[in-house]
């Protein structure tokens, strides 16, 4: 993780690892500090390469606005009808909603 694209400011995730070695897992819950960007660096035996490949961090959360449900079958013990949001004002990082039927809000 690192505070630009060139690496300064760098903090190292975990150890050095194995050429070949090609994905990291990023434990959940890590904090963002100052860092910006995802940062990775080539080493051989001489050097590190003084120049990485970057990636922008994207931390963002968005909600739903609105959450509507009516209830439209007659029948106990049964549901149906439409479930109805509106999306965030600030929705361009969302690819997908995804709904659940849940027994408890927590």
């Amino acid at each position: 993780l690192s505070e630009t694209a060139a690496g300064l400011g760098r903090s190292q995730i975990q150890s050095s690892l194995p050429a070949g070695t090609n994905a990291v897992d990023l434990a959940p819950e890590r904090p963002l500090s100052a860092s910006a960007y995802v940062v990775v660096f080539v080493a051989s035996s001489a050097a590190e390469q003084t120049t990485p490949v970057a990636l922008r961090i994207s931390d963002s959360s968005s909600s739903i606005q609105f959450l509507n449900f009516t209830d439209q079958d007659l029948d106990g013990g049964e549901i149906g009808g439409l479930i109805y949001w509106e999306p965030s004002s600030d929705s361009a990082e969302v690819f997908q909603h995804v709904v659940y039927l849940a027994g408890t809000i927590l």
